[in-house]
Order: structure tokens, then C-alpha cells, then sequence
């Protein structure tokens, strides 16, 4: 079943599904060299059997060769003066990569003067269901397969029996009608090869991927699998240093991150401020070249967040490893900034804020914490306790504020409950059990328009949601 499975899927095998890197080691056959003579001319189409349509502007290519073209909106090729022989026909594009199909081959046999007529395919989804995952008495049609593969962050080397675990934060109502935020998740185990596969996961949530070999864990990054229901992450871990949390449920390491910042029409963006998920490093903002370094951080998989007023939020997946200096370009995007309004809640509208915040959960807006992570806590203080940036004021455990600093300078956490704003004072005296979840904007500009601070967009916004809602 290993063997089957690793045929199918990852990089060096899903990736080249019908057996490319075995035909590409053949020699070809090219004329005047023994076997056939001559050339002649190769047509088909390629398909994409995850969205079940001709796949557009694919680059197919003979390996080995100069020749290549691309497809038109029927997903048709030709390609002129093929050596005849033995041949491996090669399609790529762009669209595929996050789903792990770097490049699909296949191998073919061009005979000289004649045409030889070739259909090309993205493996569908029951194919890679179907070697990846265990009969299911209740398949959900919907759901989507994440795969990949766990090594050591140092060394490259796979590593075997290791556990990933899949998340996501989804809302609901249960059934004494009352609202409830949780993160479900499906675990797995990687293989002798390293690989692991997780199925039946949703499409429409953003996922939060980890690993755990022993007492060593990676990051957390996030991936949404997309239209095609089949998504690929690489996850590293290091081994060398046991990067446990702090107090603050931060982490800290000897790695370095350098990096540039640019918008759309690659320009630099200077002051963009860049972080790495869960790292006690801090954050760092882009000078005027729009780089930046951040240093101590664990090694690893983790997600870099860049933020920029008028651009929206941009999370990209970085490997990090112990000693040494990673590098990422990050691009960002402006947008529309509308005029603030302000809605006032009520009953009636209830269903709709509720709708809002599912919504939010469902694109990984912002820093979540679900019910699960808020119930077993102590007091609400230490509900706030290790969200990124912030901080409290106050050693009491019922009396305390919470504040960002910007410029230097301490700047008043803007607070809501159930969509209504409040105040800290009034927060505190909610015990942690009647929480359902908890947002957590450090910069105003990030969190929905209804909610941003009249008085500066730099300071902080936090959403709390009680099981009171209806």
C-alpha cells in the first residue's frame, strides 16, 4: 500500500503520476543514433480532472528537447518535429503547483512521418482518494485531501511515524441553539517514507497544518485547498533544539529571517510590519528598501504575516533552520478602504453578525482562539495571556487593562462583546466557560470596518463572543 500510495502522490510521484522519472532516465531516440529514424508530429489535449475541463495555457514540452507549446482554451497542442523513438511528453502549470502536481509526464512512442494523437490528464480526485485514503462507508463528496511530507528542518532527512494534525475553526449553533466556536481536526502519521496523508477535510476553511515528531513540533502554517479539493504542504521540524513555549506561549531560536517587501507593481513598501507566527522575536518593519531581518526565531515550518495599512494581510509559509539565515520576498496588495460605519446591534440582527463571524473564521481573518482553547483557562486575563502583541497592565487577576504599543507608545485595546462595544472592566467579569471564541486584531486597520477604532486605525481591536448571543 506504501509503495502504491508513493507512486501516486508527492512531489516525485504524484507529481509525475504516470511514471515520468523512470522514462525520463531512458535515452531517446534521436535520428542517426540506432533504432528509429526521422521525425514526426505530436497532438492531443490536456485535462483537468479535478475541476473536469480542458486545462488552458498548460506549457507541454518533450523532455529533453527544445520543443514545447502551450494549450488553448480547449486544452489542445502540437508540437512539430518530434524525434521519432521512445519519448516522455511532459504538461505544467502554474494552477497546479499548490496541489503538489508540479508537472505531470507520460511516456510515448512517436513514429517518423505520422502523428501520433496523445490525451494528458490531471490524476482526478477518486484516483488520488483511492490510493491514499481507507474506504469511507460515508464519503462526504465535498470534503478535500491535504498531503505531504515531514523532515528534520537541519538535516533534509524524511521522518517516519511522525504525527500531523490538520485543524481548522468552524462555528455553529448546537443544540440547545446556542452559538459554539471550535477548531475539529484529523491527525495522521507519516509513512516509512515520510509522507502523510490526511483526508476528508473541508474546502471552504482555512487549515492549519503541524507536525510532532517525539518531544520536537514545527510551526503552524495554513493553506485553503481551493477549487480542486487537493492540496500539498511540506512540513519541516528541528530536532536540535526543543523549541518549547514561553510564558507568553511563544517560542524563541538561533534562526534569521531576511526578506523584501513589494506591492503589485514591485515597488518596495517601506514600514510594512512583518511577524512570524508564535515566535518570541517579535516583529520587525521594512526599511526604506522595503527589507527586513528578524532574528532569534525557531526553526522550522511557520507562517511570516505582513500587514501595511491600505494593503490587505499577507501570510506566506517560510522554512526556517537553526543557525542559518532564510530568505522570502513577500508580496502584498492594496485595497479599497471605505469610510468607517457603525452598526449598532440588536436581536433582529443577530443572525447576520453571527453569519459575519463565520465568515471571518472561515478566511482565517485575524488571531482565533476557539472555546475549546478559552474554557480550561483560569480567569479571563489569562484567556488574553500570549495573544501576539499584546499586553496587560495590572497584577490583579480581575483588574487589569490591555493595550498595544504604537510608536512607542501605549494605545488602548478597543473591545467588543457579542458585536456591542464594552469595556475591559466589564470583560473581566465574564468567566472563561460562557466564551465561545475570541478575536484578536493588534492593528485596528486589520479587523472588520464595523469594528475599527474611530480614534486611530494603529491600535488594537479584540472581538469576544459569549454563548449569550442568540
Amino acid at each position: 500500500m506504501v509503495e502504491r500510495v508513493a507512486r501516486l502522490i508527492a512531489v516525485a510521484t504524484l507529481g509525475m503520476l504516470l511514471a515520468a522519472p523512470a522514462a525520463a532516465q531512458q535515452p531517446l531516440a534521436r535520428p542517426g543514433q540506432g533504432g528509429a529514424r526521422g521525425v514526426g508530429f505530436v497532438r492531443g489535449v490536456v485535462y483537468d480532472s479535478l475541476l473536469r475541463a480542458p486545462l488552458d495555457s498548460a506549457h507541454v514540452y518533450i523532455d529533453g528537447t527544445s520543443l514545447g507549446t502551450m494549450t488553448d482554451a480547449g486544452g489542445r497542442f502540437r508540437l512539430d518535429s518530434v524525434p521519432a523513438g521512445r519519448q516522455v511528453i511532459v504538461f505544467e502549470h502554474p494552477d497546479l503547483d499548490s496541489a503538489g502536481l508540479a508537472s505531470i509526464a507520460r511516456r510515448i512512442e512517436v513514429t517518423a512521418g505520422r502523428a501520433t494523437v496523445v490525451e494528458l490528464a490531471v490524476p482526478s480526485l477518486a484516483t488520488m482518494r483511492r490510493a491514499a485514503c481507507a474506504p469511507s462507508p460515508n464519503p462526504t463528496r465535498d470534503s478535500g485531501l491535504v498531503y505531504g511530507a515531514v523532515s528534520d528542518a537541519a538535516r533534509g532527512m524524511r521522518l517516519a511515524g511522525a504525527r500531523v494534525s490538520v485543524t481548522w475553526v468552524a462555528a455553529g449553533r448546537g443544540p440547545d441553539g446556542r452559538v459554539a466556536v471550535s477548531r475539529p481536526g484529523l491527525d495522521a502519521r507519516t509513512d516509512s517514507l515520510g509522507n502523510y496523508y490526511v483526508c476528508g477535510v473541508p474546502t471552504e476553511y482555512v487549515l492549519t497544518v503541524e507536525a510532532q515528531a517525539g518531544r520536537f513540533t514545527s510551526g503552524r502554517t495554513e493553506l485553503l485547498i481551493g477549487r480542486r479539493r487537493v492540496a500539498r504542504r511540506d512540513v519541516a521540524l528541528s530536532r536540535d533544539t526543543l523549541s518549547l513555549p514561553d510564558s507568553t506561549g511563544q517560542r524563541r531560536g538561533t534562526a534569521i529571517l531576511v526578506g523584501r517587501v513589494r506591492d503589485e507593481h514591485d515597488s518596495p513598501r517601506p514600514s510594512a510590519r512583518v511577524a512570524v507566527d508564535d515566535a518570541a522575536a517579535g516583529e520587525a518593519y521594512a526599511d526604506s528598501a522595503g527589507r527586513f531581518v528578524l532574528q532569534g526565531l525557531p526553526a522550522g515550518s511557520h507562517m511570516v504575516m505582513v500587514r501595511m495599512i491600505g494593503y490587505s494581510a499577507t501570510r506566506v509559509p517560510v522554512l526556517l533552520k537553526d543557525h542559518e539565515t532564510s530568505y522570502v520576498d513577500v508580496r502584498i496588495h492594496s485595497v479599497t478602504v471605505l469610510d468607517t460605519m457603525r452598526i449598532t446591534a440588536s436581536t433582529r440582527t443577530s443572525q447576520a453578525t453571527l453569519a459575519d463571524l463565520q465568515d471571518r473564521l472561515r478566511i482565517g481573518l485575524g488571531y482565533v482562539l476557539t472555546e475549546e482553547q478559552v474554557k480550561r483557562r483560569g480567569s479571563m486575563r489569562s484567556v488574553f495571556q500570549g495573544l501576539p502583541s499584546l499586553m496587560i497592565q495590572g497584577r490583579s487577576v480581575f483588574q487589569f487593562d490591555v493595550f498595544t504599543l504604537v510608536s512607542g507608545r501605549p494605545c488602548a485595546t478597543t473591545m467588543y462583546v457579542d458585536g456591542i462595544p464594552t469595556t475591559t472592566e466589564a470583560i473581566q467579569s465574564y468567566r472563561p466557560d460562557q466564551i465561545i471564541a475570541v478575536e484578536w486584531f493588534p492593528r485596528g486597520a486589520q479587523a472588520p470596518m464595523r469594528y475599527q477604532p474611530l480614534s486611530s486605525a494603529q491600535c488594537s481591536v479584540m472581538l469576544v463572543w459569549t454563548r449569550f448571543i442568540r
